[in-house]
């Protein structure tokens, strides 16, 4: 008896094991570890605590996850994308999952004031603006316009800055003749970050789009509908896209990487046009190709595009 016990356990800890980090829904976060690297490579070289940071933005990211999946459960479960999800389904109960949101709150936390504790001050309004979208009274998920303001900063800005500071890229000392230039960058960066991070979030809205309007869940997708959405999803992804060719044609900031953007962007560009092809059409069977795409590619392409960076960096210092 004994002997089958020992046998059944470790398949059953290698299944609550994946229930747990099924959990932490990584490939919906991943463009956002992306843009935290950007930040922390494109001023200068990754330093010492740039991996043991992005360990505490993955860690707190997750936590966030989490708490968004315990307060949108009932939602998700008329979701075809979402209702399998651990909390939603079940298979991970509350008190796990708040177990397990405490944990990786705490373990990110921790890190951070660790390794560098003046991060604290950017990773708390990163942390408290996604609460803020989630969790009453506030629910900033339904409140349209809104909640496209959240998921450009939270997702876009927020994570570049953090990455940005980690090798302290910004102090409030202007007397270094410098600062103007790379306040100036930084501005110019985080525009179509922000941009596509918004655009990122509609068309993820619009496969939402059924179990939200029949939830009530108010969202710009719902409010103003799929094809108007779909419409300004893609204008914005277009810009996003195109504002760094023209920072390069009017000689602003970083125009070295401008030069190798273009060149990226002249490669991707037949896929790009695919892409936009399939925004303009929001019909359902659009938006899972589009999905089933993003989940195959994302990772392998984001981690390619980050090496590039690196390499980049190192032959313009």
């Amino acid at each position: 008896m004994n002997g089958s016990i020992s046998q059944s356990n470790p398949p059953n800890i290698r299944l609550k094991g994946a229930i747990y980090l099924r959990a932490l829904r990584f490939r919906s976060w991943i463009g956002w570890l992306f843009i935290f690297g950007v930040g922390s490579t494109l001023f200068a070289l990754p330093t010492y605590n740039t991996f043991p940071i992005s360990i505490s933005f993955s860690s707190i990211t997750a936590a966030i996850f989490v708490v968004n999946q315990y307060f949108d459960r009932k939602s998700d479960t008329l979701n075809p994308q979402k209702k399998n999800l651990p909390i939603a389904s079940g298979e991970l109960s509350i008190k796990s999952a708040c177990l397990l949101f405490v944990s990786l709150l705490t373990f990110g936390l921790f890190v951070t004031a660790t390794v560098d504790f003046s991060l604290i001050s950017l990773f708390l309004p990163y942390f408290a603006l996604w609460i803020a979208y989630s969790i009453p009274p506030f629910n900033l998920k339904k409140r349209p316009v809104l909640d496209l303001f959240v998921a450009g900063v939270g997702s876009g800005i927020l994570p570049f800055l953090i990455g940005l500071q980690v090798s302290h890229q910004l102090t409030m000392d202007f007397s270094l003749p410098w600062m103007g230039s790379k306040y100036q960058g930084v501005c110019l960066c985080v525009v179509p970050i922000f941009l596509f991070q918004v655009s990122s979030h509609i068309f993820q809205a619009i496969g939402d789009y059924e179990a939200d309007k029949e939830d009530g869940i108010n969202t710009f997708v719902v409010k103003y509908g799929r094809e108007r959405s779909a419409k300004i999803g893609a204008l914005l992804f277009f810009i996003s896209f195109i504002l760094p060719i023209i920072y390069g044609l009017f000689n602003l900031y970083l125009i070295e990487f401008v030069y190798w953007y273009l060149l990226l962007f002249l490669i991707f560009s037949p896929f790009i046009i695919y892409l936009l092809n399939l925004f303009r059409n929001p019909i359902k069977e659009n938006i899972n190709l589009l999905l089933r795409i993003s989940n195959r590619i994302t990772p392998f392409l984001l981690a390619s595009l980050y090496v590039c960076i690196i390499l980049l960096r190192n032959l313009l210092i």
